[in-house]
């Protein structure tokens, strides 16, 4: 791990991922400064916070919230009976992010380990949903989340990132320019591409971004599980615009963004985290979306993308009338067991 990425898992279960994170970063029991946040807090943060060293909670909530909540603060106490540090969610701004920090004082100095997921760290939920996480040593990602850290505890005013897209403060410009910047080049005669896997497209400003990409020749592909403001014209759009939903038996969780050459010099740009295209969660939430820099794991990324968009038994493809039209057949392959054999062989 010390080697930068470790691992991208797929299709995982979140609730099995916080314990590894934890049993690979305190494996040489080293002390440790612990920074870790998620919703609903679970016990798998004690081996983190309790490990030998000191640590910070953040809630997702505020602490009124919290306060109406009682099952909540049944994940809380354990927390504090280890010795952490917990701190309540801004009043005006839910923290919806999945991250986790733990910073370990080795023999050539500190080092930051990451977790980055596009699901809760929840015991319940993680049974059914399927999502991705990014493990890494990356010192980029590690100065980042420690700043964003230090932002939503009070230590600092102002927070800047090298790597993270963070909202509400960068993520909606941020992926306004890469739209924008795929029009440029179909301008320019270009071929480029947008693919993106939400929870739901509602947004007024990026609906009307993605509609105008696909009308100036960017060709774009959406997976979007849930509600979608954005309908097919092909009298508008051509054939450029794809909008399809996968209904399974695991629900569909995950939140993927690739743009064709969003990395510069022909090369895409790989994003996962946990903001779906709504006003609430550009605006008004505290949300992380992390670039793939591993070219492996861009590859698995583009696999499970093409497994999603192919002619499976749980697609569902959006009509310019509004209607969903169930895609798949019997006889049709079904993505979900598909990418699971694909994680067995790895």
């Amino acid at each position: 791990m010390k080697r930068m990425d470790l691992a991208l898992p797929f299709r995982h279960l979140v609730s099995s991922l916080l314990p590894i994170f934890a049993a690979t970063v305190l494996a040489q029991n080293a002390p440790t400064t612990g920074l870790v946040a998620h919703y609903p807090l679970d016990s798998s943060a004690n081996d983190l916070i309790g490990g030998g060293g000191t640590g910070t909670a953040l809630t997702e909530e505020d602490g009124e919230a919290i306060k109406e909540q009682c099952p909540a603060i049944a994940y809380i106490s354990p927390l504090l009976r280890s010795g952490a540090q917990v701190v309540y969610g801004f009043i005006d701004y839910k923290t919806h992010a999945k991250v986790s920090l733990v910073i370990r004082r080795e023999p050539d100095g500190l080092r930051a380990y990451t977790h980055f997921d596009t699901g809760n760290y929840h015991p319940i939920t993680a049974r059914v949903y399927t999502d991705l996480s990014l493990f890494t040593a990356d010192p980029d990602f590690g100065d980042d989340l420690g700043a964003l850290f230090n932002f939503l505890t009070g230590l600092s005013k102002v927070a800047e990132y090298r790597r993270l897209l963070v909202a509400p403060t960068r993520l909606r410009d941020a992926l306004r320019e890469r739209i924008l910047a795929a029009c440029a080049e179909a301008d320019r005669g270009g071929a480029p591409y947008i693919a993106a896997k939400v929870n739901a497209l509602v947004d007024r400003r990026m609906i009307e971004l993605l509609d105008r990409a696909a009308a100036s020749g960017v060709k774009v592909d959406l997976i979007v599980r849930g509600m979608c403001g954005l309908l097919p014209d092909k009298s508008r759009h051509g054939e450029r615009l794809r909008i399809r939903s996968i209904v399974g038996e695991l629900l569909e969780h995950s939140r993927i963004f690739r743009f064709g050459n969003g990395a510069g010099q022909r090369k895409p740009l790989h994003i996962i985290g946990s903001a779906d295209l709504m006003e609430r969660n550009l605006d008004r939430r505290v949300e992380v979306l992390v670039p793939v820099r591993d070219r492996g794991h861009r590859v698995r990324l583009d696999s499970v993308l093409e497994e999603l968009q192919g002619d499976d038994v749980l697609a569902w493809d959006l009509g310019p009338d509004g209607e969903w039209t169930r895609r798949g057949t019997a006889e049709a392959v079904n993505p979900q067991a598909k990418i699971h054999r694909l994680n067995l062989r790895r």
